[in-house]
This record gives C-alpha cells, sequence and structure tokens, in this order.
C-alpha cells in the first residue's frame, strides 16, 4: 500500500504526491540463482525451474482427439521444497485460432471455475505487453495451494502453475511465474505452394477444409488453408463462385461494401489500401476487435464470377515487422480473367424467377437482395411484378422485393402501368392486383394515390392479401 499526505492541501504537494505513485513499480521476486533455465523445444519460450522437467506424455496424449489445440506439458518437483511446477504450452491446429482474448480468458475462469474447489484470484491482465491472468485455487483433497499464470500470444496460450502445501511460503512459485521469457519464433522455410487453380508462398502445402455439412454447406464456397507449426498461424484462401444473375455496380462500391460488411460494431480498421495481384485488382484491409490483441488481415480480389479472400490473424508486432506479407503478396491465379460481375444481368435474374427449379429459383430471389437495378431497368421491374411466384404468402416474398427495388426507380409512368395492368386483371382471380395496389400506397405521393383511389371505388380484388395496405396507408 502506498500513502501519500501533507499538512495542507497545497498544488505542489499534490504534484509531488502523483509523481510519487506513478513511479511505483513493484519489485519482482528475486531469480532463484541455483535453477536452470528451460527451453521448451520448437515453442520460442523459456522458463527456469528448479531442476529440467519431465514431459507429460499422458497429458499430451488428449490431444490427439481434440480438434482444436495441440499440448506440449512439462512437470518437474523440487525435491528440496516439495513443490510442483508445471510448463504447458497449447498451439491451435491447423485451420484454428483464437478469436477474442478476453472473451477466451473469461471461459477460461468459468472452465476452472466449474472444476475447482475453491479459486480465490483470477485477475485478467497483461504480461509483457500479451493479454494474461493469474489464477489462484486450493486444492483440499491434498491440502494444496496454487498460482497460476496464462498468456496469450496469438494463438498460443502459455501455462505456468505452482504447487504446494497450504500456508508454504509462495516465494518460490511467484519467482517461476516471473521467469517466463517469450522467444523469437524459429525460422519457416516458406516455399511457392500450389492450391486448386492458385498458388502463394506459404510455410506448408494448401488442404482444403471440408463443410461442417455437406448437405447443407454451400456449393459455390470452398476454404483451403495452410499452417505455420511455429507460430500457430494459419492462412486461408476462400472462393466464392458468384451466382450467375448477380452483379454489381463497379469494383470501387463492391470492396468498399464487402469491407464494411466485416466490420462488426466493436471493430477498428486500422488499414486498407487498394492492390493489384498479377492482373487483378481487390482491396487489402486490417481490422482488430476492441480489447483484442491479434489482427485479421483481408485481401479480396475477383476473378471472373469468383471472389478470392486471403485472410489471416496474427498478432500486431507481427504484422509491423512484415512477416505475413509474403502470403498476400504472392498469391496469384492460375487463370486470370477480367471480372465479369461488373455487368448487368438484370434481365437473365428477372427471367431466373420464371422457373419452376426450386433451387435455381432460391438462388435468383437471393440475389435480389444483393443487387441494384438502374432507372432502365424499371421496365424489366414491371414486367415481372406481373408473375406469379411460388412464394407469395412469405414475408419477404418475390414480389414484396420487386416492389422495393421498382419504388426508387419509380415515376409517373409507374402509376400509369400500375392503373393499365390493374384494370386488365378485373374480375380474375389473380393476386397480382393487390401487389399493384400495395406499389400505389407505398409511392406516398399525390400521383400514387390518385391512381388507388380510382381503382379502389371502381372493383376491387377478387382474391389476394388486403393487409399489404394497410402499414402503408396508415403511415400515409
Amino acid at each position: 500500500m502506498l500513502i501519500s499526505g501533507a499538512a495542507e492541501k497545497n498544488t505542489g504537494s499534490r504534484v509531488l504526491a502523483d509523481r510519487f505513485f506513478a513511479s511505483f513499480t513493484p519489485a519482482e521476486p528475486p531469480q532463484k540463482k541455483d535453477w536452470v533455465p528451460f527451453v521448451a523445444p520448437g515453442k520460442a519460450v523459456s522458463v527456469r525451474m528448479p531442476g529440467l522437467p519431465v514431459k507429460d506424455t499422458a497429458t499430451d496424449a488428449k490431444a490427439d482427439s481434440n480438434e482444436v489445440w495441440d499440448y506440449s506439458t512439462y512437470a518437474v518437483t523440487d525435491p528440496a521444497t516439495e513443490y510442483y511446477y508445471l510448463f504447458q504450452h497449447r498451439q491451435t491446429k491447423s485451420g484454428n485460432f483464437i478469436e477474442n482474448d478476453p472473451a477466451f480468458l473469461q471461459a477460461t475462469y468459468e472452465d476452472y471455475a466449474g472444476k475447482l474447489d475453491t479459486i480465490t484470484r483470477f485477475d485478467i491482465t497483461e504480461y509483457n505487453g500479451y493479454p494474461a491472468a493469474r489464477m489462484e485455487y486450493e486444492d483440499r483433497s491434498v491440502n494444496g495451494t496454487y498460482k497460476v499464470l496464462f498468456v496469450v500470444r496469438g494463438n498460443q496460450v502459455l501455462l505456468l502453475l505452482g504447487g504446494a502445501t497450504k500456508g508454504s511460503d509462495m516465494d518460490d512459485i511467484d519467482s517461476y511465474l516471473q521467469s517466463l521469457e517469450l522467444l523469437p519464433y524459429e525460422k519457416t522455410a516458406w516455399q511457392k505452394a500450389e492450391g486448386p487453380g492458385f498458388s502463394a508462398l506459404a510455410p506448408a502445402p494448401f488442404r482444403k477444409i471440408e463443410n461442417d455439412d455437406e448437405d447443407t454447406g454451400d456449393p459455390h464456397f470452398e476454404q483451403h488453408s495452410t499452417y505455420n507449426e511455429k507460430d500457430g498461424v494459419s492462412y486461408f484462401v476462400q472462393k466464392v463462385v458468384f451466382s450467375p444473375t448477380y452483379w454489381a455496380a463497379g469494383d470501387s462500391l463492391y470492396f468498399e461494401g464487402r469491407v464494411q460488411a466485416h466490420l462488426g460494431e466493436e471493430d477498428t480498421l486500422l488499414y486498407r489500401t487498394w492492390v493489384q495481384n498479377g492482373t487483378l485488382r481487390g482491396i487489402d484491409f486490417t481490422m482488430q476487435t476492441h480489447g483484442h490483441s491479434g489482427l485479421r488481415r483481408i485481401r479480396m480480389l475477383v476473378n471472373k464470377d469468383t471472389l478470392y479472400s486471403l485472410v489471416a490473424r496474427f498478432q500486431e508486432k507481427e504484422w509491423k515487422d512484415g512477416l505475413h506479407h509474403g502470403f498476400f503478396e504472392s498469391f496469384r491465379v492460375h487463370n486470370e480473367v477480367p471480372a465479369t460481375i461488373y455487368e448487368s444481368k438484370a434481365a437473365q435474374l428477372l427471367e431466373s424467377l420464371n422457373t419452376t427449379d426450386s433451387l435455381s429459383f432460391a438462388r435468383a430471389h437471393g440475389d435480389l437482395d444483393v443487387v441494384d437495378f438502374q432507372k432502365e431497368d424499371l421496365p424489366l421491374l414491371q414486367q415481372a411484378l406481373l408473375r406469379s411466384y411460388p412464394d407469395e404468402r412469405e414475408y419477404t416474398s418475390t414480389h414484396s422485393k420487386l416492389v422495393g427495388h421498382i419504388l426508387p426507380l419509380a415515376d409517373k409512368s409507374t402509376f400509369a402501368f400500375a392503373e393499365e395492368a390493374y384494370k386488365k386483371l378485373e374480375g380474375q382471380e389473380n393476386e397480382v392486383q393487390y401487389r399493384l395496389l400495395q406499389l400505389l400506397a407505398d409511392g406516398q405521393t399525390s400521383e400514387s394515390f390518385a391512381v388507388l383511389k380510382r381503382l379502389l371505388l371502381s372493383s376491387l380484388p377478387k382474391s389476394g392479401n388486403a393487409i399489404l395496405l394497410q402499414k402503408p396507408l396508415l403511415d400515409s
């Protein structure tokens, strides 16, 4: 505890007190001179222990059935004090990563809280600039007390544990926990690796990641990864084949939209730049989630009708050192073809809705959510509105989406079209009449309301859903 006092309140005393408190640095436990350094083989980490530890093969064997983690565990008992010391290195397996440090450490606490007798302390903190947590707990079955340090280094978790009989002096254990030293990662020989239709510099060959559920997985999505076993970083190449009825207004609008789609409420965009791999133009951006030490870098390129996304997650220090640039800069598609998604396919999309094939209809229906029509497409949209579709009773029906696309482009000719089409359907059992009335009601102009009034006074539809008019008329 630090305490400062003065005979009377004055600014000078307060400044000196602030300087006193700010200068405080807790002393580290003295290093045990007779202990030996232990460098975990291939793990870029060192600790000091009372003797060379023995590998805990029984614990590590549990990782064989674990789909996410690899373990390397070592333990030793100090013969002089009978204190127990354990070091464990956990690293995510290929294709896995730690998405959020705070969430991971909180989940760690909850996991141990369900297993241990009494956790007397759990603090989330830092260790040499990396996210960390310190835990103390008791094990009544052996009358033991333990201290644990967790350090998250990218996709690795370092666990140091020391235990002694309850009531023992814990200075040796404190010294052990403070002895952790993070070493530079061993160098990996990166080489050109080939994937299906692409290549890139990589730390290992690419492997395909299968969809979790082959029955529901998107057949137009494909993902491949390569893995650096030295630092636990996985690099992903994701391929998405666009629907034949999808298009975007231009590369600038498309890529800016993709960047925004990846940014969550807690994300900050750190870096963004236009890039070119071979002849393919794209965008490269890096983001960070609030409270998370890791960064996520994505590079997007479009080749013909396919979007390639290169993705990696790593520590900020490594991003600044440029250790991962080679993967992104060297990526090439074998057969480079100019992007075809910037050509309007309005006629093709609207015609694709007129099908009896459920899968083709579902895809075209989905494309209505992600495309933008232009003024010249208005006649096509109006004619498409007159057709019948199998999802008429659904909330997000095709007719509702078509009305949503027509309204921003509508003019007086649109309302004249609605009036003429409505009259041609008089006396028929056709639900489209209510959609035409909906278009007029949603128009919210004096011209559209005038046409709506004339039609309602002339005749009412024989079938359809009158509730479509409730909201726009109440809002008018």
